[in-house]
């Protein structure tokens, strides 16, 4: 071993080294956090979600819509815990399905303004507003399909058999939604000037971002 002042290797200073390495390589182990921004409250840890389904429209008769048959095909979704609707008075689950998957950037778009999704529905997608009674149950579920041209806003399922029916696989608690869903909406008697029906077929299971005003 060498000597001189140079030379001299101390065991405090090895030490510290060592605790020092320790702590850098702590801290770039840690999971990736999101920064909670004004209105908007995200789970630390963000899980991807793992989310797909099918839906299909067919416009037989109508003023408004084009006719004809359009599907669409999400391969993910964003879910958001939200009070954006009636003022506040009543909290809703928004599932926005999407025909490109959500990388980190559209991500970052979302965390900060969920309607930011122009690149991710280039394809068409599909939105589902659950709203919820004080214990988190489904009481009402909206569908808004969109395609090019096409906007279509129906309220799919509004009586407790509807539900039970079409969302009874369903379980939302601790940050997460898992759904699965299949049913048919179609227009009635009450709409003799519209004929369509709006078919669906999902699979969700996603981390559930919240949302205050």
């Amino acid at each position: 071993m060498a000597h001189g002042r140079r030379g001299k290797i101390l065991i405090p200073q090895i030490a510290r080294a060592i605790d020092r390495a320790g702590r850098a390589l702590r801290r770039r182990s840690r999971p990736m956090t999101v920064r909670l921004l004004p209105g908007l409250l995200v789970a630390a840890t963000v899980a991807s979600a793992q989310s797909s389904g099918h839906f299909d429209l067919d416009v037989r008769k109508s003023g408004v819509l084009q006719l004809g048959k359009s599907h669409i095909d999400p391969v993910s979704a964003w879910v958001t815990h939200t009070d954006e609707f009636f003022g506040g008075r009543t909290m809703a689950l928004k599932i926005q399905m999407f025909t490109s998957p959500i990388d980190a950037a559209a991500r970052q778009r979302l965390v900060k303004n969920d309607e930011d999704h122009h690149e991710l529905s280039r394809g068409g997608s599909a939105t589902f507003v659950l709203f919820l009674d004080a214990e988190n149950r489904i009481r009402q579920a909206n569908l808004t399909y969109v395609i090019r041209g096409t906007t279509v806003v129906r309220s799919v399922a509004t009586t407790t058999d509807e539900i039970a029916k079409w969302f009874g696989d369903y379980h939302y608690g601790d940050g997460r939604l898992r759904l699965r869903s299949k049913g048919t909406y179609a227009t009635g008697a009450e709409s003799p000037d519209e004929i369509l029906s709006l078919a669906w077929d999902i699979s969700v299971d996603a981390a559930v971002a919240e949302h205050r005003r």
